[in-house]
């Protein structure tokens, strides 16, 4: 769809109501999803949204309305809820319009062929063959469930009132499913993903045989006494971790003092092994894209360098509060929500450690591959009690696979306590990292 006339329409209007500043962003996205049973098309669905989201500053006060119906007299009302919004609204420090920065870096990712000349067939035999080459992996994989190809095509048009306009699209495909694994009466399961925005580059066998394996490994799984023990967290399970320590670094945590870091800007906090990276810019990354969700160009953020704290992630209200500049951090996620800051892809830096050597360094401890209930976290303080499965390690090797124990402690510890990086980055979603190893976790069995 092209966004283009409708943002000039609300545009137009907005320039006539003489308030001080105001963003239009027009944003659609086109979705196809495919899902195979048995051998069959389970599912095939499409769908196409598009909307428009305004934001109006008034005598320092802020406005917003947006609309899914692109209609003249639906974008009007749009206009004149996000106008009459703004009156009535609070003084804020956060009613800010971006400004234009000059980008700090090009995207440039490798493109394939579009999806729209890519055939249905070739798309329903990706989810079939996943379900097939997990199911032709291992005698014990006994069913998979959800074995699905997904494709979202991102059209983003932002204009403000202070001299941006950007516009950018973007095609990402998923491969996704859940293998199921059956052995002397025992089941377990293991999900996996694997994406890239060339077609050419999904790999079906790769990730059903990792499904299949992840389950298998679980196979047999039994319970682990509580202790105090060294702990390597495999590379998803580090960047879940990952997930709940960077809200610390969003500059509105900072600034209302909800982050335990706030004042520690510059020092030391964790690890001199740790280099946290956020990256917009990054080449085939989860969530790349030309700019952000004010159009401010995407750039390359070092967060923590050696275990100190450089840099916070910003947008433009509150870069204009510190006196600094946006990193290009303002996510949106969708028309009717207002944007936010957030990360792009936030990884950890790939360190030199094999994982061979961590586990053997290690002696006895435990290796963690899934964490679970990572939402019930508290991302103010860092603190977290977490279902936890994984092997137990023994004479520094891989033993037996353990489920059914939590594992607590809280996270700025956990980065401060890591004495091995290892080499085995692996990106499967906004949050990446390589497998970590600390000193030591509490274990509840």
């Amino acid at each position: 769809m092209d966004l283009e006339p409708v943002v000039e329409e609300a545009f137009a209007r907005l320039e006539e109501e003489g308030v001080d500043a105001f963003e239009v962003a027009g944003i659609s996205e086109q979705t196809l999803s495919v899902e195979a049973k048995r051998q069959m098309v389970e599912s095939f669905e499409r769908s196409l949204s598009a909307g428009i989201a305004l934001r109006v500053v008034y005598r320092k006060r802020l406005g917003w309305s947006s609309t899914m119906d692109l209609s003249s007299p639906e974008i009007k009302k749009a206009v004149k809820s996000a106008v009459d919004s703004a009156k009535f609204s609070a003084e804020t420090k956060e009613a800010v319009i971006a400004s234009p920065q000059v980008p700090s870096g090009d995207f440039a990712e490798r493109v394939g062929r579009s999806f729209s000349e890519i055939s249905d067939d070739d798309k329903i035999d990706l989810a079939l063959s996943l379900e097939s080459a997990a199911i032709a992996s291992d005698s014990r994989i006994s069913r998979v469930r959800s074995p699905r190809y997904e494709e979202v095509t991102s059209a983003v048009f932002i204009r403000n009132s202070n001299g941006i306009s950007a516009s950018g699209r973007r095609s990402m495909a998923y491969l996704t499913l859940q293998a199921i694994a059956t052995d002397k009466g025992g089941a377990e399961s293991s999900y996996e993903i694997g994406f890239s925005p060339r077609f050419e580059d999904l790999e079906p066998k790769a990730v059903a045989a990792s499904a299949a394996a992840r389950a298998i490994r679980k196979l047999g799984s039994r319970g682990m006494n509580s202790a105090f023990l060294p702990a390597v967290f495999e590379n998803r399970a580090a960047a879940s971790l990952l997930g709940v320590l960077a809200p610390a670094f969003f500059a509105d945590n900072v600034q209302r003092n909800k982050s335990p870091v706030a004042k520690r800007k510059g020092e030391m906090v964790y690890s001199e092994l740790i280099d946290i990276i956020d990256d917009g810019l990054l080449p085939g990354g989860f969530a790349s894209f030309p700019f952000d969700g004010e159009g401010i160009p995407s750039q390359k953020t070092t967060i923590v360098h050696g275990g100190r704290i450089v840099s916070w992630l910003y947008d433009g209200p509150r870069a204009a509060i510190d006196g600094a500049k946006s990193t290009g951090n303002c996510r949106r996620t969708g028309i009717v929500k207002t944007p936010s800051i957030g990360v792009t892809n936030c990884f950890i830096k790939a360190g030199s450690s094999s994982l061979k050597s961590m586990v053997s360094s290690a002696k006895k401890g435990l290796f963690v591959t899934d964490l679970l209930g990572v939402h019930t976290a508290n991302p103010i303080t860092g603190d977290f009690s977490l279902g936890a499965e994984g092997i137990a390690i023994e004479d520094g090797v891989l033993d037996s696979p353990v489920r059914g124990i939590t594992i607590a402690g809280n996270v700025h510890d956990i980065f401060r306590d890591v004495v091995a990086v290892g080499n085995d980055f692996v990106q499967k979603g906004a949050y990446a990292s390589p497998s970590i190893m600390v000193k030591s976790i509490s274990i509840g069995g």
